[in-house]
């Protein structure tokens, strides 16, 4: 995981490494305005060399301990300008964590832990992803310093992903039985948003979590002609979705993401 999604994954909680779904996405969250635009980064390796994540290159802060990451952190505060130094990649992360530190309330060994999680997490996300597909669901950071990610899984867990957690260098808790996996979620979201936007909306936001179960957070504006009774609107969706769509009706236009990130 780079560098860049580390700190993404601590900041917003959710770890989602997923590969670029077939409309062009991998996020939990679409949104248009009056045209189908698909919005959100996805999370990728591509600051990695080929081959491996950033965190398995030798040399990185995380192997090398806080220790390490503190010293870079005071060279860190020099004036780029005065000395001029090209800030390192250590020096760099070193900056960024103190900052997440700050923003969380958390010691800066802390920070350099929920780092070091995101990235054992995030590569046990990919292997899944790319292995078990079809049960793969997501990993989500614990909130408090210290606390265990979890990693969530269609159906009943197999001995693959088990060996997977076992091996890791920090503890990862399953949480098994989810009844859809990452990409039939998706197919799912899809699904709703454009259905909905086949009724004649065209502010329409649909998002969902890995955690809901299943549900489908969606949100229209209203429209001079169309129903305004989520019931009403609800009704003209697949029949098979409906009972899994929590409906929102905004008189003022939904506006980008409104459900990314849950």
């Amino acid at each position: 995981m780079s560098r860049m999604n580390s700190l993404a994954a601590i900041f917003g909680v959710a770890v989602l490494m997923v590969v670029v779904a077939a409309c062009g996405s991998g996020t939990e969250s679409t949104s248009t305005r009056v045209e189908a635009t698909t919005t959100g980064p996805t999370s990728t390796d591509a600051d990695a060399e080929p081959g491996k994540s950033a965190a398995d290159t030798a040399g990185s802060p995380q192997d090398q301990g806080p220790d390490a990451l503190a010293s870079s952190s005071a060279r860190s505060g020099e004036d780029p300008e005065s000395s001029n130094a090209v800030q390192s990649h250590e020096e760099a992360l070193a900056q960024d964590l103190a900052l997440v530190a700050e923003a969380r309330g958390w010691t800066f060994e802390e920070a350099v832990a929920a780092h070091k999680t995101a990235d054992v997490v995030g590569r046990i996300a990919e292997q899944v992803a790319a292995e078990r597909p079809q049960m793969f669901v997501g990993t989500v950071l614990a909130r408090a310093p210290g606390g265990a990610p979890e990693l969530y899984i269609k159906g009943p867990v197999d001995q693959f992903v088990r060996n997977l957690v076992a091996d890791a260098e920090i503890e990862v808790e399953i949480v098994d039985g989810q009844p859809f996996s990452f990409d039939e979620l998706e197919e799912r979201k899809i699904r709703v948003h454009r259905a909905l936007e086949a009724q004649g909306f065209r502010y329409v936001s649909t998002g969902f979590s890995i955690t809901g179960g299943g549900q489908i957070n969606a949100a229209v504006t209203t429209e001079l002609g169309l129903p305004s009774d989520p019931d009403e609107i609800l009704s003209g969706l697949p029949s098979e979705l409906r009972a899994s769509v929590e409906l929102t009706v905004d008189d003022a236009p939904v506006v980008g993401d409104k459900y990314s990130g849950q």
